[in-house]
């Protein structure tokens, strides 16, 4: 923690909402489908937290992505 000024977890839900930014960008998967291969077992757990990290749902993220 010291030497990355942050913790373990934090670099672990880092790492895994970036995996999920990259399936919502490259594949059409539902959003449902990657919180399930992410790990998360509930598809509103997930879409919380990735709002919480990102500051928009990953519906969101996706349709900013297509639009642009």
């Amino acid at each position: 923690r010291a030497a990355k000024g942050h913790s373990l977890t934090a670099h672990l839900e880092a790492a895994t909402m970036a995996e999920a930014c990259r399936l919502i960008a490259f594949t059409r998967m539902p959003v449902a489908q990657i919180g399930y291969r992410l790990g998360f077992g509930d598809p509103s757990y997930f879409s919380r937290r990735f709002r919480r990290r990102m500051g928009e749902s990953p519906s969101d993220y996706r349709l900013r992505l297509q639009d642009g």
